[in-house]
């Protein structure tokens, strides 16, 4: 038996319009969509990984991805704006 798809064709309409009512009032998709995306990266998430253990700079997080600066500051740039990081200047 396959749990993917309905075996008769009947909308269920009460749960139809919880699902509707709690979409509607969860202003969080979008923002829940962006951190997906943001986590859909790896290198994202070895940035995240390496950060919650030490703090880190820019070009130690470069050394560590085998990246370029550049990029690796990119990638921080990206996750400051989600508030996933912390910028901080000696």
């Amino acid at each position: 038996m396959n749990n993917d798809q309905c075996h008769r064709r009947i909308i269920h309409e009460d749960r139809l319009a919880r699902a509707r009512e709690l979409l509607h009032k969860s202003p969080d998709v979008e923002e829940m969509s962006d951190l997906f995306k943001a986590l859909a990266d790896r290198g994202r998430v070895q940035i995240l990984m390496a950060l919650s253990a030490q703090e880190m700079c820019v070009c130690d997080l470069a050394a560590l991805l085998e990246v370029s600066e550049s990029a690796a500051s990119h990638q921080m740039r990206l996750l400051r704006n989600m508030n996933l990081v912390k910028n901080r200047r000696d």
